[in-house]
């Protein structure tokens, strides 16, 4: 009996500790976690809506998720932020598809749906949706695609739920009108949709001295836009005979256009605030300000750079460097023009 009895003790104990981790586990997973609900336009129609289309969602996170985030909770605290909506993302847009009265034939696959804020660019700070959609023939293989990157810039004052709602909608409205038009097949993307990694240097030669800026990014491709946006401070490091200067960061953007399936154009603005570095042997005197840097840059160039390619590319161009502060020791020019040479690498 004294056996059964330590047993059961042992037992007793053993379920309250377990019960007690069972709590708290379910306190953690609340508290490292947050809920962002999303209230499409087309909600209450949804209620006896029957989908009769063949649209598979392959997400990694599929059916009323939309994606994950991050946020504060408490205010302090970081945590997991998760965009839900009240129907699946294959029924919103087959409802959608119904409504305009369209004819798919083949199946549709939703890959990829990517929410995320790109505050890299100086002028298009924007909430940003990119994304992969194909259509598929009967073995499953893909025959016509479409990357996506839908741009929408917060109001003043506009709750995010509204935001997201919005660009939802914008990318199920673009989805429908593309499905509009035959399904013709079309060369596809060799690579995976993913983001992927472009860095590049621009190597300027000036009338006195040079300046390379390197520039590192990691976006999605954007292989089937013919003109498009791009935000990256990257490094900047200019060296005259008299003095250096040094930057990391800046407001940047560049606006790409495609004039060819092969040539791709660029122009650049940015603004950069830096150090700079005299030779002491030619100024007699240095103020605390000349330290400081200032400088605006604008670029225009062609590079070779082919749709749907992955590795070396080069370009040239034309570049435009504004000195802010004029009156720095050895009469600095303010306008500083040169001549531009582009060297970059793209991986998938």
């Amino acid at each position: 009996m004294k056996a059964v009895a330590k047993f059961l003790i042992i037992l007793f104990f053993i379920m309250i500790i377990f019960n007690t981790s069972f709590s708290q586990m379910q306190f953690m997973e609340k508290f490292i976690s947050d809920t962002l609900s999303i209230n499409m336009p087309d909600d209450s129609t949804l209620v006896d809506f029957i989908n009769t289309y063949k649209i598979t969602d392959t997400r990694k996170y599929s059916g009323k998720i939309l994606g994950i985030t991050q946020t504060n909770k408490y205010k302090y605290f970081p945590v997991d932020q998760y965009i839900t909506l009240n129907n699946t993302v294959a029924d919103l847009l087959a409802y959608k598809l119904t409504a305009d009265s369209i004819t798919l034939q083949n199946e549709l696959v939703i890959d990829n749906l990517t929410l995320w804020n790109d505050w890299k660019p100086w002028f298009s700070k924007s909430r940003i949706l990119n994304g992969h959609s194909y259509i598929a023939d009967e073995n499953g293989d893909p025959i016509k695609e479409w990357q996506w990157e839908i741009r929408l810039k917060k109001k003043r004052k506009q709750k995010t739920e509204e935001n997201i709602s919005n660009i939802l909608s914008l990318w199920i409205d673009a989805q429908a009108e593309v499905l509009k038009q035959p399904v013709i097949p079309e060369f596809i993307s060799p690579y995976k949709y993913r983001r992927q990694l472009l860095t590049w240097f621009d190597f300027i030669a000036l009338s006195d001295g040079f300046i390379i800026n390197s520039h590192l990014t990691l976006d999605f491709p954007k292989d089937q836009y013919d003109s498009y946006i791009l935000g990256s401070g990257g490094v900047y490091y200019r060296k005259s005979s008299y003095h250096e200067s040094i930057a990391i960061g800046g407001k940047d953007q560049q606006w790409l256009h495609r004039f060819s399936p092969s040539i791709l154009g660029r122009l650049n603005t940015s603004l950069r605030l830096g150090f700079n570095s005299f030779n002491r042997d030619k100024f007699t005197f240095i103020d605390y300000w000349n330290v400081f840097m200032v400088n605006l840059g604008f670029t225009a160039s062609a590079e070779y750079h082919p749709a749907y390619y992955k590795g070396l590319f080069c370009g040239v161009g034309l570049h435009l460097n504004i000195n802010g502060l004029p009156y720095l020791p050895g009469k600095l020019n303010i306008i500083e023009p040169g001549l531009l040479l582009t060297i970059g690498f793209i991986l998938p």
